[in-house]
């Protein structure tokens, strides 16, 4: 992976409206032994009050916008996290799309999510949302194979005019179309032609947070969300053409 504040911008001092997170550039690094993209949730020796809300844990956020535009495509990542059942509660990683402009669409692809301290199947899951302000979306949740939890997982998303599949370690998870959905639905929520950003990072669950639970005592103080490439093929009358890797 390229250093994240040449592949994308690291807001500093800033948080999401849910959770309990932090974020600060410090909490994206690149490992360099391995070269990965690190994002980290760290407990704060003091909470920082922000909107409001005690903010407890440190957490990291990359996106491509105003660096790379994406269109239609397959979005691939490889990663893995250090998370560990019974230590894992208010964990929160993503890889992601939003448009390039925020005013465009509501609709939002979400690759992968990690829900920490869920049950075992509600632990991951990739999600298709058309309207993220109304909880309109489609979505699928699963546990890993056993034993798997913490190794190199492969990514894939196929963003297409009119459908979207989400793949893990290339078995298909969750599969949407356009006809099925609906052309008028599905062409709000994911406009032709518009540009799209990557989104990579690691949030925190609790406060007003209807997805992952605030952290517990058990919780780990420091977790991990490596992602060790991200690459991306074009595709144009059904051929795919690597652009980004």
């Amino acid at each position: 992976m390229r250093d994240p504040k040449e592949w994308a911008n690291v807001p500093d001092n800033d948080y999401n409206a849910a959770g309990l997170g932090y974020i600060t550039s410090k909490n994206v690094q690149i490992d360099p032994a391995t070269k990965d993209l690190v994002f980290l949730m760290t407990k704060r020796d003091t909470p920082t009050s922000r909107g409001g809300v005690d903010r407890t844990h440190d957490t990291g956020y990359v996106r491509s916008r105003g660096v790379t535009d994406f269109y239609y495509g397959r979005f691939e990542w490889v990663a893995r996290h250090t998370g560990v059942r019974g230590r894992d509660t208010g964990f929160f990683p993503a890889l992601w799309l939003r448009p390039t402009d925020p005013k465009a669409t509501r609709g939002e692809p979400d690759m992968i999510e990690y829900f920490g301290g869920k049950p075992d199947d509600q632990l991951l899951g990739s999600t298709l949302h058309f309207d993220n302000s109304t909880g309109d979306k489609v979505g699928e949740r699963w546990l890993p194979d056993p034993g798997t939890e913490n190794d190199w997982h492969r990514y894939t998303m196929d963003f297409l005019r009119d459908r979207v599949d989400f793949y893990y370690d290339g078995v298909l998870k969750l599969s949407s179309t356009r006809e099925k959905v609906g052309v008028e639905k599905w062409d709000k929520a994911f406009p032709p032609g518009i540009p799209w950003g990557v989104i990579m990072n690691v949030d925190c669950g609790g406060g007003s947070s209807a997805y992952v639970d605030a952290p517990t005592a058990d919780t780990a103080p420091r977790i991990e969300w490596r992602v060790k490439s991200f690459q991306y093929w074009a595709v144009s009358d059904g051929a795919y053409d690597l652009v980004r890797k």
